[in-house]
């Protein structure tokens, strides 16, 4: 994505500790700290001085070891002195000119080294800004899935790099419309839910109303079929009850139709579309059976 020229300072904060990386194993060096290389070269100056020394010290021993010690022995003339004077000066210009070009280059070195320092300084507060804008990305990404956990794809998309502005309002847009529609879908499964509720709770009532008025009718024909003045026959008093307990049904707009075959009981309740059929036996067809069964076809 990145490209680093050398010499240049147009560097990427994504790249930048890659392009270090890639510049060391280029030129085969690998500086933790370039400020050291100043301090080298000040040594490497100090101990070339003192070779330097050591070696003219050696050099003057052995010339004048072997003057006195050669046989016949040497005695230095004035023309041996006017030649090694020439000798001299010529080395004394060649080394003043090698002394010139070797401190333009240690300067150049040194100036060099100032802008890598530069350099590296400037590239290790970038990699600082770098890690801390990298967390502050991760950040933001985990953010924003936990924001919309059903919508991978539009995250992704809001994270893209070339994501433009008019994009990223049409986006924000569209999640809010979305947020909208799920917050009143969410509004109204609750008020629908509240309504089941409250209808739940007033079936109950009429349940408990209805349960009531069954014993209530059942407890009037048995009583009315043990008076000693006006007694029943059972099958009267049971076919009175399912009267009355059909009458008391259709208030409630349940139509009720009630077979009896041998002892046993055909029932067929039907309401709202809804038809429920059953079969029970004269002691099991009694007003819990019925509130059952209005509780079944009205749920």
């Amino acid at each position: 994505m990145a490209q680093l020229a050398l010499g240049s300072q147009d560097l990427e904060f994504l790249t930048a500790q890659q392009q270090v990386a890639e510049t060391q194993l280029a030129d085969g060096t690998h500086i933790e700290n370039p400020l050291v290389v100043n301090e080298e070269i000040n040594f490497k100056k100090e101990e070339f001085a003192k070779l330097k020394f050591q070696y003219l010290e050696q050099e003057t021993r052995e010339k004048f070891l072997r003057a006195i010690l050669s046989s016949p022995p040497l005695y230095v003339e004035q023309k041996d002195i006017d030649e090694y004077e020439a000798q001299n000066r010529e080395k004394k210009a060649q080394l003043k000119s090698l002394k010139t070009s070797m401190n333009t280059t240690l300067q150049n070195i040194q100036e060099k080294n100032s802008q890598n320092v530069s350099l590296y300084q400037d590239l290790s507060a970038k990699l600082n800004d770098t890690d801390e804008l990298l967390k502050e990305i991760s950040d933001m990404e985990s953010s924003l899935r936990s924001l919309f956990p059903n919508d991978p794809q539009l995250v992704d998309a809001m994270l893209q790099p070339d994501m433009g502005d008019d994009n990223l309002f049409n986006i924000a847009t569209s999640a809010q419309q979305k947020l909208a529609h799920v917050q009143s879908e969410h509004s109204r499964a609750e008020a629908h839910l509240s309504a089941r509720k409250q209808t739940h709770r007033d079936r109950q009532d009429e349940i408990s109303k209805l349960s009531q008025q069954l014993e209530k009718v059942h407890h009037d024909i048995d009583a009315a079929s043990k008076s000693p003045t006006a007694r029943q026959d059972p099958q009267q008093s049971r076919a009175q009850w399912i009267k009355s307990m059909t009458e008391i049904l259709q208030e409630t707009g349940i139509k009720l139709d009630i077979t009896e075959i041998e002892g046993r009981y055909k029932i067929k309740a039907s309401a709202d579309k809804k038809t429920i059929e059953t079969e029970l036996d004269a002691k099991a067809l009694d007003a819990k059976a019925v509130s059952r069964l209005y509780q079944d076809i009205m749920s």
